[in-house]
């Protein structure tokens, strides 16, 4: 539980749901080793270090961690449910914008087929004046819902949301 005057963005797994497989292998490998364990005792560390990866997969997870009375972030990353990262200001990121973006995936097979998959997302973040130094916060496929976390961050932290208009460089 996170105290009062902090603020979560958590990206979850960096595997996604990978990692259920991932540990459901472990624990039938695990459980099969099991009957094998009377014959070999050695197994009795194998079945161990097997269970301690599979908490290590379950509790490992990425995110982002704001404390607002300090004005400070971190990127984090958690494993064995404690969180690791280094503090730095955020009062250099005044700005919350939201950016439209397109991801497109294309796949070809031998036969000169290709498939193409292309998606639309809205994605939140910290910016700075030029908008080029930014904080990725979280990505939506609406964006109304985009909109109303923009709003939400942006009272939280004490910023204020602008539109995306980057300041182009001189050269």
């Amino acid at each position: 539980m996170t105290p009062p005057h902090f603020f979560q963005v958590s990206y979850g797994h960096p595997y996604g749901k990978f990692n259920y497989v991932i540990v459901f292998f472990l624990a039938v490998v695990s459980f099969s080793l099991i009957p094998y364990s009377f014959e070999y005792p050695i197994l009795y560390i194998v079945i161990f270090l097997l269970g301690a990866l599979c908490v290590f997969t379950l509790s490992y997870s990425l995110g982002l961690e704001f404390d607002m009375k300090n004005n400070l972030y971190r990127n984090y990353t958690s494993y064995f449910f404690s969180k690791r990262g280094q503090w730095k200001s955020h009062d250099n990121f005044p700005y919350v914008i939201e950016i439209g973006k397109r991801y497109q995936q294309t796949m070809s097979m031998r036969g000169a087929i290709a498939t193409s998959q292309s998606d639309y997302v809205h994605e939140v973040y910290l910016t700075d004046s030029s908008h080029l130094k930014r904080i990725y916060l979280k990505s939506f496929e609406f964006k109304k819902s985009a909109n109303e976390y923009a709003l939400r961050v942006s009272t939280l932290l004490g910023k204020s949301v602008v539109p995306y208009a980057p300041k182009k460089i001189k050269k």
